[in-house]
């Protein structure tokens, strides 16, 4: 024999004049196979969501084990690329140690951007806060990106309000606006044009339009872009090896998530893409008196 389990429903039938129980009827049924399925659909998500976290946080503890070395690299290509102690002689060692200086850099960002989605998916990651001008760090952004769009002669305006400052991570805001500046330089054409904008609604939150006039991107890749890893379909326009790896987007926006903020996409084939980036009210000072950042502080 063996053990089954059962699902029983039962009724009373009552005298009516004495309102006495005279009848119980009971149907019983056999659930064994959907108590069975139940908990293999349990074991099976207990098992995935173990994995998951094993996972997120063995790339976690490993970030010092590859930035390190990594690090490494990187300043020492850079002195050599420099020259600091001296001349490398064929000028072609230079541009060497550019490739080396610059696929490094590359190699560091993707690194960053893989370790900061997995603290985030462990649930480890934390935001160091504090009362920043928004146009200050819009402007760090657009700084470190220029280089990259001069070369395509691509215009970069900064439209920001100077007045406005959020309780935010410094450089996370920085990092989400990197990753967005840095898909508008590589996916707009030469001579093109790109915009950041802010605006404040009626209802005190803050919105940031990341505007660009390049490839846009299709209706049916809108969805695919905001996963980790996914891609839209630039095939006739890209290069194979300049697609990326496919998480900027997405990692921006579990970014704004963890600021209580949220990040869109509007975009339309062949005519341009507009990021819009939104923050609560609650994250926004409106700078117009010393007592106001008192209250904030």
């Amino acid at each position: 024999g063996h053990w089954v389990w059962t699902e029983t429903s039962a009724s009373t039938e009552h005298d009516p004049e004495t309102g006495k129980p005279t009848h119980l009827f009971a149907v019983s049924r056999n659930i064994t196979d959907r108590i069975l399925y139940e908990q293999e659909l349990k074991a099976a998500r207990e098992h995935t969501i173990a994995a998951d976290r094993a996972k997120s946080e063995f790339l976690a503890h490993m970030s010092h084990e590859i930035r390190t070395p990594l690090n490494a690299v990187i300043g020492f290509s850079e002195i050599m690329r420099n020259e600091i102690y001296g001349k490398l002689g064929d000028p072609r060692y230079v541009e060497f140690m550019d490739d080396i200086h610059d696929s490094g850099t590359h190699l560091l960002q993707l690194i960053n951007d893989v370790l900061d989605l997995s603290k985030i998916e462990a649930g480890k990651f934390e935001l160091l806060e504090d009362r920043f001008a928004i146009a200050v760090i819009a402007e760090t952004a657009c700084r470190i990106i220029r280089e990259r769009a001069r070369v395509k002669n691509i215009t970069i305006e900064s439209l920001m309000d100077n007045n406005l400052y959020v309780w935010c991570d410094r450089r996370i805001m920085t990092q989400v606006l990197l990753n967005i500046l840095g898909n508008a330089v590589k996916f707009t054409p030469d001579s093109g044009h790109i915009t950041l904008r802010s605006e404040i609604c009626p209802a005190g939150d803050l919105k940031i339009h990341i505007a660009d006039n390049g490839i846009g991107i299709s209706e049916e890749d809108l969805a695919k872009v905001m996963e980790p890893f996914g891609q839209a379909n630039h095939s006739s326009t890209m290069p194979a090896n300049d697609s990326g790896a496919g998480l900027g987007l997405a990692l921006s926006r579990s970014l704004m998530e963890q600021h209580d903020g949220t990040l869109e996409i509007a975009s339309k084939l062949n005519e341009g893409t507009t990021v819009t980036l939104s923050l609560p009210a609650a994250r926004v000072v409106e700078y117009q008196t010393p007592k106001l950042v008192a209250m904030r502080s």
